[in-house]
Order: structure tokens, then C-alpha cells, then sequence
């Protein structure tokens, strides 16, 4: 038969071969033909699912979350456990942590128990992440107090560089969340004030 004469149906059921075959490029392509085809939207619904599993082989994870997405306005948790595993590769934690809530509460056991792993996972980074927009906080109120003793300025400003240099993974960029990006650039512009009036004995940050 000519790939043009097929069904959703039967490119479906190719996905479906491949899938098993573990050959994840071939089943998304297959899965997307037949979604163009397809007109009935719970079928729709089970081929983006399918496609998602897929893209998450493959660790196309921003295409797990938009057809996971799209599948949601018809879904099922299974769906919601797959975006929440394609939100924790992406380090998205707390995206995650709602979608694991969300699972915790379902009847299915087997998808709970997974939910409850990424449950614990995402709460960790959480706390982390507060932990350390905690410190940044603490280090930068003093910075840019210009009535603080210079001394304790320019330890806070020696501890924010040593912030900047603590082991984040890239995504969480705490440094930048909870308006410390703008803090720190008030940090630079006090600092260039202060210098452009002859005060030479305050520490930069670069």
C-alpha cells in the first residue's frame, strides 16, 4: 500500500511496531503522520501520548511537554507522569513537583510510586534553591546598604563572588530569580557612584 493511501490508524499501528522495536525516531515520525490524518480527538489524545513516550527516548523534552500538553485537555496521569520526568531531566523542579502532587493523588499504584520518587527528588532541589537565594539575600541587603561599615561590605561582597562560584546546575540560576539580578546590578552602579567620587578601597565585583 502507498504511504499516501494509509490511515491514522494504520500509521498508528507502524508507531506502535517501531515503539516496541525501540525505535523512537522512526515511531514519533509515524505517530505524526497519523495525527495529521486523525480527526476523532481521543484518538488524538492516545497518539500524542505515544509520540510523547517517544520524544522522551530520544530526550526531546521540550516536545514531551508540548504534545504531554495537548494531550492534558483530554488526559490521563500516565501523561502527567511523563512531562513530569521529561520537567525533572530539564531541572524544572518545581513545574515538576506539581505534576508529582497531582500523580500522588491518582488510584493508579505503579505510577504512584514513581510520583513519590520524583516527589522527594524535586522537594530537595527546591529547598536548595531556597536555601541559596536565602544566602544571596543575606549577603546582599548589607552590600548595598551604603551606611554599613565598609569592612562588612566588602565581606559581603567577597561572599556574594563566592556565591556565584557555589555548584548550581545551570537551569536553576538562582542567583538571577527573586529580583537578585536587579539587586546585584544596583550593587555595580552604588559601586561605580562611589569610585567616580575617588573612594578606590571598595572591592568590585567583575
Amino acid at each position: 500500500m502507498a504511504e499516501s493511501d494509509m490511515t491514522a490508524q494504520e500509521w498508528k499501528e507502524k508507531g506502535n511496531e517501531e515503539l516496541k522495536k525501540n525505535n523512537w525516531s522512526e515511531a514519533s515520525s509515524y505517530y505524526t503522520n497519523a495525527l495529521k490524518l486523525e480527526e476523532d480527538n481521543v484518538k488524538k489524545a492516545a497518539l500524542y501520548k505515544y509520540r510523547a513516550e517517544a520524544y522522551l527516548k530520544l530526550g526531546d523534552y521540550e516536545k514531551v511537554i508540548e504534545d504531554c500538553d495537548s494531550t492534558l485537555k483530554i488526559c490521563c496521569n500516565r501523561v502527567l507522569h511523563h512531562r513530569c520526568q521529561a520537567l525533572e531531566a530539564l531541572k524544572k523542579f518545581e513545574e515538576a513537583n506539581r505534576d508529582a502532587q497531582i500523580i500522588i493523588s491518582s488510584d493508579n499504584e505503579n505510577i504512584q510510586f514513581e510520583a513519590e520518587r520524583l516527589f522527594e527528588i524535586v522537594q530537595e532541589h527546591c529547598k536548595r534553591n531556597s536555601r541559596i537565594s536565602a544566602k544571596i539575600s543575606q549577603v546582599l541587603d548589607p552590600a548595598l546598604n551604603v551606611s554599613v561599615d565598609m569592612k562588612k561590605r566588602e565581606t559581603a561582597m567577597s561572599n556574594l563572588q563566592l556565591l556565584t562560584y557555589e555548584k548550581v546546575s545551570a537551569d536553576d540560576e538562582v542567583i538571577f530569580k527573586e529580583n537578585n539580578l536587579s539587586k546585584i546590578t544596583q550593587l555595580v552602579n552604588i559601586e561605580k557612584d562611589v569610585s567616580s567620587q575617588g573612594t578606590d578601597n571598595i572591592k568590585h565585583i567583575d
